[in-house]
């Protein structure tokens, strides 16, 4: 059975959460610098793209600060587990209804 690949997409944006995440910069001469030895911009951001079923202002930017150890409560949240105490990292969902936040 041939599924259409528009089809197959739309299914899965209904279904799934999708977390994707860059590694922190590498530096390849800029500033004299080699390898992640600095805090220049370059070195400190990332991508981070989310998409799940509910999230609200598709196609957008937030200018919010997220850290690596958001993922993990951001990811509990998403599926329904408790967030662990213990954990240091916040959750971004509210970014993700509201990506205007602060």
């Amino acid at each position: 059975m041939s599924v259409s690949w528009n089809y197959a997409t739309r299914i899965m944006q209904q279904a799934y959460n999708y977390y994707f995440m860059g590694d922190h910069g590498w530096q390849l001469g800029e500033h004299n610098s080699w390898a992640k030895m600095t805090n220049y911009e370059i070195d400190t951001r990332v991508p981070i793209i989310i998409c799940t079923p509910e999230t609200k202002g598709k196609n957008s930017q937030s200018l919010a600060l997220v850290e690596f150890v958001d993922i993990y409560p951001t990811l509990c949240e998403l599926v329904g587990l408790e967030i662990p105490r213990n954990l240091k990292g916040l959750s971004t969902v509210p970014l993700l209804k509201n990506p205007q936040l602060p």
